[in-house]
């Protein structure tokens, strides 16, 4: 007698794989955070290059886009984005105080890097918080 064993391999071959960046947890709860239905929505208007730059505040052009175009997001203010600028201003210059041409970031280097500060904020000040329904 020769058994049969069902997989969810097999039961799932006619499904259709999802894509790479449906995979990704943490990008999803990010862009829920900016409210934001896909990746492509939140860089709309970021790709220029003459957001790789600080203006004379040392505010990033892209923190200006960002804020600029959105309103007040719930759980990410624009006083958060702003902090969280900053500190990517500050690492930002501790690299470039060593190197002879200054870094510019392109729109999805900063935004991992807004991303990471985000992640990290909320991972030391509320650990809980990052897990849905929780804190």
């Amino acid at each position: 007698m020769q058994r049969t064993y069902t997989t969810r391999r097999t039961a799932n071959r006619n499904a259709q794989p999802l894509k790479f960046d449906k995979r990704l947890v943490l990008n999803q709860w990010m862009l829920r955070l900016f409210e934001a239905k896909d990746f492509d929505t939140l860089v709309t208007s970021l790709k220029d290059p003459d957001f790789e730059a600080y203006d004379a505040d040392n505010v990033s052009r892209f923190h200006l886009e960002l804020t600029n175009r959105t309103f007040e997001r719930g759980q990410l203010t624009n006083d958060l984005l702003r902090g969280y600028d900053e500190n990517i201003f500050k690492h930002t210059q501790a690299l470039n105080d060593r190197r002879k041409e200054p870094l510019r970031w392109k729109y999805f280097q900063y935004l991992a890097l807004l991303f990471m500060e985000i992640y990290l904020d909320r991972f030391f000040s509320n650990p809980p918080g990052l897990v849905p329904g929780e804190g």
